[in-house]
């Protein structure tokens, strides 16, 4: 009966994933219909955007190429709404699919655009997510610094949610840094502001938190009490993926305490839930626990069939963390050649925007020498004409000069006796001597 239920939850699951994928083909369709029309730029940052949100959070490499197209356009483009939007989803995805190098490289870039822009509110929000990154890279410290901050800016805007949500991170940091009293004084106040804020998943986070803190201190009892008030939740409010958790955080606490047969419960739960929903990782350590818990019931034949089941799902998640991996370069090297050919495109930009200022020098000096040429031509002729009429004036000036003397020449002639009658006059008065 059971086999039965599990293929029917089986294919209802199939059947779902089908009909998902369906509508979101349709929807990228229509997304790269509008793209294809679309002809004002910040819409197209929108429509990437969105692209990017439709493809699968977790496998997907499209996700996150979409959103590199999108930053890059609203970043040429200088769409600062859309910057903002884009860089804390890229970063948080890059993030989730644990490509932290990447992600940190995007996050400095993202703090120094806000810094550059005086965006101080937008900074404090982000130094939540900035902390989560840098504590997944072990800066423990550093992730604190900016946690802090992130805490206090969000509790002068009142925002007790974010508040909690902060806490959260912190206690989960103190956690890996073994300080679990202190771990337990922040989830503690992040727990009661989701409970005054109705938000029981987040409630439920809490709690189970509080169990795992509890399990480290060695108080099993709380810790189990605890566990079992979060599966409660997550039950009532249908999170599977939080059932999952809880389930194998009771079991653990039950193997713990040598009740082996209350963990095999628990661990059998685990195991039907991870089973429908194929999480690899969770199969694996509800395995790995009901096999501590028959090798304590002294079943070596069952420990060593979970044990194989467990080793069968680790040779699985090998396999689908080298295709994680392989996605992670690929993503990497797309997200390189991609850079790589921005870069080129910047250097052949340069290099015609000097070759047309260049050109342009060249036009402009060519016009400014013909301006030249014909302003020196212009006065040329001007000054010609100028030299032209004053030789007229004075060709005209010694004209009328010449002939004065002429005429008065010509006047002096007619009243004067000419010469050889002075000479004869002269000639008889000598001989009379």
């Amino acid at each position: 009966m059971r086999m039965y239920k599990n293929a029917l939850l089986v294919i209802l699951f199939l059947f779902q994933c089908l009909t998902i994928n369906a509508l979101n083909q349709k929807r990228l369709d229509s997304l790269n219909n509008e793209l294809a029309k679309c002809e004002i730029d910040s819409n197209r940052v929108k429509i990437y955007f969105e692209l990017g949100r439709t493809y699968e959070y977790f496998k997907s490499k499209e996700r996150i190429e979409y959103f590199i197209d999108a930053l890059k356009l609203a970043k040429d483009i200088q769409y600062d709404a859309g910057i903002k939007k884009v860089y804390p989803n890229l970063i948080s995805n890059l993030y989730h699919r644990h490509i932290n190098d990447v992600a940190m490289s995007y996050s400095i870039e993202y703090l120094q655009y806000l810094e550059k822009n005086g965006s101080k509110e937008e900074q404090l929000k982000f130094y939540n997510t900035y902390g989560n990154l840098l504590s997944a890279q072990k800066k423990y410290k550093v992730a604190r610094y900016h946690y802090d901050k992130a805490y206090e800016y969000y509790k002068s805007k009142k925002e007790f949610l974010l508040c909690a949500n902060v806490c959260n991170n912190i206690s989960i940091l103190l956690m890996k840094t073994n300080e679990y009293d202190s771990a337990l004084v922040y989830n503690t106040i992040s727990g009661e502001i989701y409970k005054v804020n109705h938000d029981s998943s987040a409630y439920a986070n809490s709690i189970l938190g509080l169990a795992e803190i509890m399990t480290e201190k060695g108080d099993l009892d709380t810790a189990l009490e605890k566990a079992k008030e979060a599966l409660k939740i997550y039950q009532l409010i249908k999170i599977d993926l939080g059932v999952v958790n809880t389930a194998l955080v009771i079991g653990d606490i039950y193997n713990k305490r040598k009740d082996f047969e209350n963990a095999l419960v628990f661990f059998e739960t685990a195991q039907g839930y991870a089973e429908n929903f194929n999480f690899f990782n969770l199969k694996r350590d509800a395995f790995l626990g009901a096999s501590k818990a028959y090798f304590g019931l002294h079943d070596y034949e069952k420990a060593y069939q979970a044990q194989l089941s467990y080793n069968e799902m680790n040779d699985l998640i090998a396999a689908e963390t080298l295709e994680g991996k392989m996605l992670e370069m690929e993503v990497k090297y797309d997200i390189s050649k991609k850079e790589t050919l921005l870069k080129e495109n910047e250097y052949q930009f340069q290099v015609q925007k000097k070759q047309r200022n260049y050109l342009l020098i060249i036009i402009s000096t060519g016009f400014g020498l013909i301006i030249a040429l014909g302003f020196a031509y212009r006065q040329k002729r001007k000054t010609n004409k100028i030299i032209s009429e004053q030789k007229r004036l004075v060709d005209e000036k010694q004209k009328e000069i010449i002939d004065s003397i002429t005429y008065a020449r010509r006047i002096q002639n007619s009243l004067l006796p000419n010469e050889k009658h002075i000479e004869k006059q002269l000639n008889r008065l000598m001989s009379k001597k």
